[in-house]
């Protein structure tokens, strides 16, 4: 199936040094371990939490590219590579970054109806170098999912979430199809929105 694209920041502390460099085989595994996930979001879009099912829309088929490459563009900046902290999972880091850009696209084509227009709207998003409550509360509910999950799902949720795999590469590990592993990704995610919202938070923000 090819090479495995892995997350190694946990594995390999070397690693967080090449990718703070910059070298371009520590960039390259980063960008092919998560530029799924992001296309995924920025097709999508994403609900404002607590906004009252207010959508911020994803971009067109014809300008996902350029997207993509402007949110990884960000994400490897010499500022973010170095404030990067390895000890945090990658994906929802990178994933906010894809948030915060649709946020701006939505606000630069005048689409406003979309974002809140009370004076703190960049509430809305938390910023991602600043201490986020709702987040450590999403991140503690998850470990103690995470600890009760039986297999397949927690072989799972170490090779998706926790290395940073594709689902190609999970399928691949897992001997699944890439529809199955999809399923479980789904139950996993299914539960964790029942674990969320359990706790009052919303559901959307276990996406």
């Amino acid at each position: 199936m090819g090479q495995t694209w892995a997350m190694p920041f946990g594995r390999d502390p070397a690693f967080a040094d090449r990718y703070r460099r910059g070298e371009r085989n520590a960039l390259e595994q980063v960008y092919r371990a998560h530029v799924d996930e992001v296309g995924m979001v920025l097709r999508r879009g994403f609900l404002l939490t607590g906004q009252g099912g207010r959508r911020v829309p994803g971009v067109d088929v014809d300008d996902l590219r350029d997207v993509v490459q402007e949110v990884f563009t960000r994400a490897f900046a010499d500022k973010a590579r170095a404030s990067f902290d390895p000890r945090r999972p990658y994906a929802p880091y990178v994933v906010q970054i894809a948030k915060n850009l649709l946020i701006d696209l939505a606000r630069k084509s005048g689409r406003r109806e979309l974002l809140r227009a009370e004076p703190h709207d960049d509430d809305v998003i938390a910023d991602i170098d600043e201490p986020d409550v709702d987040a450590q509360r999403r991140l503690d509910i998850t470990k103690a999912l995470v600890a009760q999950l039986t297999e397949p799902l927690k072989t799972l949720y170490a090779l998706r979430y926790v290395e940073g795999r594709s689902q190609v590469d999970v399928a691949a590990a897992m001997q699944l199809t890439r529809k199955k592993v999809r399923l479980l990704e789904q139950e996993l995610r299914d539960q964790l929105r029942a674990k969320l919202k359990e706790r009052g938070l919303s559901d959307e923000e276990a996406a």
